[in-house]
């Protein structure tokens, strides 16, 4: 098949091979786009109504227009008459691989699980049922728009529906497996049932997303019939019993999941996305809280006394919305007189503790000074004459007074007295 061109497309290597047939890279030979090609066995083209069916379901993959669900370019048939589709070339790697390195992380498992279930709505509205979900059906390809940065693509839509015409000597895959793969089949499918809705998916998903938390499926055994027997009779382990670190939320989920009876599950798809969405709520939180207990905040306080932890404010606390534009600059020039206030203050102390005994600065001369009495020892002030107004500060004269011979001296109480512009005066009584 290499070199062969397929519509606008030229294969150039094979990528995989299965019971259902083989896949191939190609490349288109003008836009140079890549692109996979899966060929169906040539046992399988043979009958006409597994074919049109096959092609059916590439039609109906392709209206479905999911970003979950692998994108469909073309199909026909080969030179040889092998019915074939060519859809997008994916980068990444199947989930069958990321688990083989062990279990996921608890949120990683639940995101993944919930992009399946997304898939499956778009997929179920179109009346399609995968009947084949499974790991190796699930890729896993880079993409930074979504949590964790990664996509599960599904794939494979509509090839296991193809059991259901196939003759019973086709029934088996070259590896023996039934067509939907017993690890992950649903109970009414391992029994052949005659109607399977959509539910049938959603017991495939919990396998999946039961592997994805554990390491391994839920059931395990040698042959084909003894693990439909499990599936149909036996009751799962819960994740935790396994060793799983999982939250009882997302392990409720994957029980229900697995439920023997379609009616016990999850009526939808969409319905599981809900309850999936809940449980990554519900851990975004827990995951976030180690890391805020680890830098404990005090709260801050507004002007009411109630803690606000959610704000932060730069100074006074100012409700603009209720103050208006009349009420700011009043508010404004009362911060600023507090603060020069209070700087004025800071300085005053500073040069008292500096210099206690200072001399007052020189003054100008005042014209026509009028004589000052001595204050009265309890008093201390210096007050001008009302006769004489002056502009300068009245400064004590330098000459002490006299006290009185007949009468004994008093305490000398030591005021520090100021001026008029605020410089000290020392007073010798």
């Amino acid at each position: 098949m290499i070199g062969t061109v397929l519509g606008s497309y030229r294969i150039t290597r094979e990528l995989s091979a299965g019971g259902m047939g083989q896949v191939y890279k190609a490349d288109h030979e003008l836009l140079g786009r890549h692109a996979a090609v899966k060929l169906l066995r040539p046992e399988l083209t043979e009958s006409s109504e597994l074919v049109q069916r096959f092609f059916n379901e590439a039609k109906a993959a392709t209206a479905i227009r999911h970003p979950g669900i692998i994108e469909v370019f073309d199909f026909g048939y080969t030179p040889a008459g092998r019915a074939y589709i060519i859809m997008e070339f994916l980068d990444g790697e199947p989930l069958s691989s990321r688990i083989a390195r062990g279990p996921l992380p608890e949120a990683h498992a639940a995101q993944i699980a919930r992009g399946i279930a997304s898939a499956l709505v778009a997929a179920h509205d179109k009346g399609i049922v995968h009947r084949d979900l499974k790991p190796d059906n699930v890729f896993l390809v880079p993409d930074p728009d979504v949590p964790m940065g990664e996509r599960p693509k599904v794939l494979d839509f509509g090839i296991a529906k193809l059991g259901d015409h196939m003759p019973k000597d086709m029934r088996h895959t070259v590896t023996g497996a039934l067509i939907g793969t017993p690890l992950y089949m649903a109970p009414e499918q391992a029994r052949a049932a005659a109607s399977i809705d959509a539910r049938a998916d959603l017991y495939s998903l919990g396998c999946i997303l039961y592997e994805m938390l554990v390491g391994q499926p839920p059931f395990l055994a040698e042959g084909a019939g003894e693990l439909i027997a499990l599936h149909m009779f036996s009751e799962p382990e819960r994740p935790s019993a396994r060793g799983a670190v999982v939250s009882p939320e997302l392990e409720a989920i994957a029980m229900r999941l697995l439920e023997k009876e379609p009616r016990d599950r999850y009526a939808s798809a969409a319905e599981l996305v809900d309850a999936l969405g809940g449980v990554l709520a519900r851990l975004n939180v827990r995951v976030s809280m180690p890391h805020a207990a680890a830098t404990p905040r005090t709260p801050l306080i507004d002007p009411a006394g109630r803690a606000e932890p959610a704000r932060l404010h730069l100074g006074p606390t100012i409700d603009v919305a209720t103050a208006g534009p009349s009420k700011l600059p009043l508010i404004a020039g009362a911060v600023t007189a507090i603060l020069a206030g209070a700087a004025i203050v800071l300085i005053a102390r500073g040069l008292h503790h500096e210099s206690p005994a200072a001399a007052p600065p020189p003054t100008t001369a005042v014209q026509q000074p009028a004589p000052v009495a001595p204050p009265a020892p309890e008093e201390h002030a210096i007050v001008p004459e009302p006769d004489h107004p002056v502009d300068h500060p009245i400064v004590q004269p330098e000459t002490p007074a006299q006290p009185t011979p007949d009468r004994p001296k008093a305490p000398v109480k030591s005021t520090h007295l100021k001026t008029a512009n605020g410089s000290p005066i020392e007073d010798k009584l």
